[in-house]
């Protein structure tokens, strides 16, 4: 009789509280360093170089969608007028009353006076609207190229079209007043073809801060004469035609002997346009920054400050190299680690962690006893309620998901995606190992603790009985 009442004072006295508040240290530590390593990951910041690589891609693009100019060329006809020309019956002291149509002369050869024909891309500056001069922009190969021609679109935010012709002057070079259809404002419109009987002024069309550059070959007289008629007439634009005579076919080409220039004041159509966004538009990220080349292009323009002879597809390969050489950072509490660092290092603690995890856990199932002062330590690993033992599993998955997360996302730089997705199930697996170890113990300690009842009740009938 003494025999059994010491061994049930042994049962009653077992005591392995302690094994319960380490595992639920262990644990605790174990669900931390998987949630602070997996907001680590899902937050690291990609290395200078690797967005400087991707800014590299995205400039390449922009080459393509450039194309030369040709981009600018075709958004310059779909904003323009189509084919423009007035009419106009000129009528000034000295010479013959005549009726003519203007039109923009061809866009090329060596005196491409106007890049487009009668618009113009402009910017805003102390002498007004200057517009865009026609040989810029056409080479895009290299970083430097590539940084004056983003900065040219930042500055250059209106887009210029004449409205309404009013009467204006004939420069002999002296300029004398001249009427244009009896001094009713003409329309620029649209026009068909001209027909061969027309006669047809070809026109230049200027902004007032433009006439001075565009006419430097034209002789100082009228270069003078003609921003002389400028500062007493301010006016949006000017139309500038060269007046030939019809009888006399020994100027260039036959079209006649020079008589005089036409310059005729203009009212403008102005319309502002954001020629960045729209060259970016389904080429760069939606969160690209617009504005200076520097402020859009940070580091691509930082790493490749010294390197502007280079070609883009050149650019973009030394950037390449140098983001292979460095690594995406995650940034901690007062440190910077390699993403790739927390990935290894990151996955092995918790490997580590999940089997002392596991190896404490299988010790204590073989101590416990179904009498045990270990059973009161509030844990959701001894709770026999439904929901704690719910939760209990649920985090018994975090370790092998968040290794698999790490290695997945944590390396996704340095290797091919069918690599690394057998890495990342190779590292659940692994750590997936002690967990199960972990969850078979659960399971012999959950029926430990189904029979702590039942030796309290037998106790209390002995005692009920003695």
């Amino acid at each position: 009789m003494s025999d059994a009442n010491s061994a049930g004072k042994q049962q009653v006295d077992a005591d392995h509280s302690g094994f319960v508040e380490h595992l639920r240290l262990v644990h605790f530590t174990l669900c931390l360093t998987c949630f602070i390593a997996i907001i680590a990951v899902a937050t690291k910041s990609p290395s200078s170089a690797q967005r400087a690589y991707d800014q590299g891609n995205q400039l390449l693009k922009l080459q393509s969608k450039w194309e030369g100019g040709k981009w600018l060329d075709d958004l310059a006809q779909a904003k323009g007028i189509q084919t423009p020309a007035f009419d106009g019956r000129v009528e000034a002291a000295g010479i013959q009353s005549r009726s003519l149509v203007f039109r923009p002369g061809a866009a090329s050869g060596r005196r491409q006076w106007e890049r487009y024909r009668w618009l113009a891309f402009a910017r805003q500056d102390k002498a007004g609207l200057s517009a865009l001069k026609p040989e810029t922009g056409k080479s895009f190969a290299t970083i430097e190229d590539a940084e004056a021609i983003w900065n040219m679109l930042d500055e250059f935010r209106y887009v210029v079209t004449p409205s309404l012709v009013h009467d204006g002057w004939v420069v002999k070079p002296s300029p004398a007043d001249a009427k244009l259809n009896g001094g009713t404002p003409v329309a620029v419109a649209p026009r068909v073809a001209a027909q061969t009987t027309d006669d047809v002024a070809f026109t230049r069309w200027f902004l007032p801060s433009d006439v001075e550059d565009y006419m430097a070959s034209e002789g100082a007289a009228f270069r003078d004469a003609a921003l002389e008629l400028m500062k007493a007439h301010k006016a949006d634009s000017y139309f500038i035609a060269i007046l030939r005579d019809r009888n006399n076919p020994n100027g260039p080409e036959g079209l006649g002997a020079f008589q005089a220039f036409l310059m005729f004041p203009a009212d403008c159509k102005v319309e502002k346009i954001d020629l960045q966004q729209l060259l970016g538009t389904s080429t760069l990220p939606a969160e690209t920054p617009f504005g200076d080349f520097k402020h859009s292009f940070h580091d691509a323009s930082d790493l490749g400050k010294n390197l502007k002879t280079l070609k883009l597809a050149e650019l973009r390969d030394y950037f390449q190299a140098e983001q292979d050489r460095t690594a995406d950072k995650v940034e901690l509490p007062l440190v910077k680690l390699p993403a790739e660092s927390v990935a290894y290092w990151g996955a092995a603690v918790i490997f580590l962690l999940a089997t002392y995890w596991f190896a404490v856990f299988r010790d204590f199932g073989s101590r416990a006893k179904p009498i045990d002062k270990a059973w009161d330590v509030p844990w959701i690993g001894t709770s026999n309620e439904r929901w704690s033992q719910g939760l209990f599993l649920a985090t018994t998955l975090l370790p092998p998901c968040t290794a698999g997360y790490l290695v997945f996302h944590g390396l996704d730089r340095s290797f091919d995606w069918k690599p690394l997705l057998l890495l990342a199930v190779t590292s659940i697996v692994l750590v997936g190992v002690p967990i199960i170890g972990v969850i078979l113990s659960w399971h012999h300690l959950q029926r430990l603790d189904v029979g702590t009842q039942a030796p309290t009740a037998a106790g209390q009938s002995d005692d009920g009985h003695v």
